[in-house]
This record gives structure tokens, C-alpha cells and sequence, in this order.
């Protein structure tokens, strides 16, 4: 039963992340690209679903990354008990778990310097957006512990 309610909690996390990161992706996108690679020169319909669904499911997996690494460090708290501070480091750390098991993957030397880019300004952006979206989920599981469940 407590497994099944954690279970539930982490899909939970991964769903609503990933419909956050959603227009966030979006947006990103429709922002002016200067690439020598030209993967935009596809027609919209062609490049845009796999993009979305790229951000869907980094937001999924950071989602659900953050949930079991908060479940399992914070295990001994409730939810009234922890501070937002420290829930948001956790959100930083579940966002950047993706990228840098990508890194790793791909050779963590050239990975702070891909093909000349530093790549230090995107992650500290993804480690913002994870921060936030954990802020606002301990916020969101706060407002429905206190109201408990409601009559039917």
C-alpha cells in the first residue's frame, strides 16, 4: 500500500513536470536559432512533435528523478517539515541528472565545452526551472495535506 501511494507520487511528479516543461519547449523552439546545422529547415510539422516530445520527456525523468531522490533523502520528514530550500536543490539536482549522465556518456572532458559552446548558461537555466518546479510541487503537496481529502 505504501509502496503503491510512493509509486503514484513519483508518476505523479514525472506527469506534472513534464506538462511544465512542456511550453518551456515550446517556446524554445520558436526562439531564432543561429546553427550552421540546419535541423529547422524542415518543414515545422516535420521537427516540432519530436522536439516536444523531447522536452516532455526530460521534464518527465526530471520529474521523476526528483521525487525518488527526495523520497529517499528526506525520508524522515513530512511534507510540513521540509524546508523549500532544500526541496528546490533536490529539483536542481533531479533536472541535471539527464544532462549529466548524457555528459558522462559522452565524454565528460568535451562535455563542459561541446564543439566550442560553453554549455554552463543552459544548465544553470535547467537547474533554475528544476529548482522552481520543486518549489511549486512542495507547495502543491502542501496546500492538499493540510485540506486533507475532501467528503464525498
Amino acid at each position: 500500500m505504501k509502496d503503491m501511494r510512493r509509486l503514484r507520487g513519483v508518476l505523479g511528479t514525472a506527469i506534472t513536470w513534464a506538462l511544465i516543461w512542456l511550453p518551456i519547449g515550446v517556446v524554445t523552439a520558436l526562439l531564432p536559432q543561429r546553427r550552421v546545422e540546419c535541423i529547422y529547415c524542415a518543414p515545422f510539422w516535420e521537427w516540432f512533435p519530436r522536439f516536444a516530445l523531447m522536452w516532455i520527456l526530460w521534464g518527465a525523468v526530471s520529474g521523476g528523478i526528483f521525487a525518488i531522490v527526495l523520497m529517499f533523502a528526506e525520508r524522515r520528514r513530512s511534507l510540513l517539515e521540509l524546508a523549500t530550500a532544500r526541496v528546490a536543490l533536490w529539483g536542481a539536482v533531479g533536472s541535471l541528472a539527464l544532462p549529466a549522465a548524457l555528459m558522462v556518456r559522452d565524454d565528460f572532458v568535451r562535455g563542459v565545452l561541446i564543439e566550442g559552446r560553453l554549455v554552463f548558461l543552459p544548465l544553470a537555466l535547467i537547474a533554475a526551472l528544476g529548482a522552481a518546479c520543486a518549489a511549486g510541487t512542495l507547495r502543491i503537496a502542501r496546500r492538499s495535506a493540510v485540506s486533507g481529502p475532501r467528503p464525498s
